[in-house]
């Protein structure tokens, strides 16, 4: 992977890889349910479509703390 991406490796990281989009999704649903304190998200843009609402209001709820 550090021959790959030119980025170092730190121990204790864990890396999951997912074969279809609803996997991924389900699985950052899920990380970002169960967030206590920060969520870091890097995407280039959020669609207007269901994914990008359902992560949008899952986003405004953690932030609500409901």
């Amino acid at each position: 992977m550090e021959q790959l991406s030119y980025m170092p490796l730190f121990p204790g990281n864990k890396i999951e890889f997912y074969t279809t989009g609803k996997d991924k999704f389900d699985h950052l649903f899920r990380d970002i349910a169960q967030a206590q304190n920060h969520i870091h998200l890097s995407y280039y843009t959020f669609a207007g479509d269901e994914i990008g609402s359902q992560l949008r209001d899952l986003l405004v709820k953690k932030e609500k703390r409901e």
